[in-house]
């Protein structure tokens, strides 16, 4: 009987030894959903500013790291917005965290116009009688966030080179430099082609021609061009 008691003690002690040593259980980690909480975005060092083309999102993303508060680097979700406008712009990278807070830094960036180089069919609605002509838009190289449409008419005026820069009053636009205004004719023009984007192609898609007395800027004539990238 004595043995029995004995042999119940020591195992008693044995279990008792044996819980101490064993390591608490850790408390299990807060799930992490989404993008996390306390999302940082960290822009280049270097202060050049960036020069792209339009839509390149990967040049855009080149050196810039976000990250959430466990360290995981965010890479979905991320919206760049100035990305699909000719200019000086300042491309803005926005990420929403887990509990939607929307966090962004903005930096300074040159968009290129170069996608919207081409050949396009270009039909002067405002004149059904008139058939399609064909615009060539070509680079500028004197100006990266400009091009040049040869041959187009204005008014009574043909320019052959008619260089377009952004339209900083109107988004998605490109205006009419008119580098004849004085010398050609008693006509000028003034011009704007509105761009936009369908699927990955970014292409003109409207034109506004307006021609004007040069000796008293009055108004004559306003054509619509509906164009089509070829």
């Amino acid at each position: 009987m004595k043995k029995l008691i004995h042999i119940i003690c020591v195992t008693i002690i044995v279990s008792t030894v044996l819980d101490a040593c064993k390591k608490p259980k850790p408390e299990p980690e807060e799930e992490q959903t989404g993008n996390g909480k306390n999302i940082t975005i960290t822009l280049p060092a270097d202060q050049t500013i960036l020069i792209l083309d339009l839509g390149d999102s990967l040049k855009a993303m080149q050196g810039v790291v976000i990250k959430n508060d466990k360290g995981k680097q965010i890479t979905e979700g991320i919206v760049i917005e100035g990305l699909d406008e000719v200019g000086r712009k300042g491309l803005t990278y926005i990420v929403k965290e887990s509990d939607g807070k929307v966090v962004q830094k903005s930096r300074q960036a040159i968009v290129k116009a170069d996608k919207l180089c081409g050949s396009y069919k270009a039909t002067v609605i405002s004149r059904p009688t008139w058939d399609p002509v064909s615009y060539d838009v070509l680079k500028n190289d004197t100006n990266i966030v400009a091009v040049t449409i040869a041959n187009i008419w204005m008014g009574g005026v043909s320019y052959d080179f008619a260089v377009f820069t952004p339209d900083e009053s109107t988004p998605y636009a490109l205006k009419f430099i008119d580098g004849f205004k004085t010398t050609q004719g008693s006509m000028y023009g003034k011009a704007r082609f509105d761009y936009g984007k369908t699927g990955d192609i970014f292409a003109f898609k409207t034109g506004f021609l307006e021609g004007y007395r040069k000796d008293n800027d009055l108004l004559v004539i306003i054509d619509t061009v509906l164009l089509e990238k070829q």
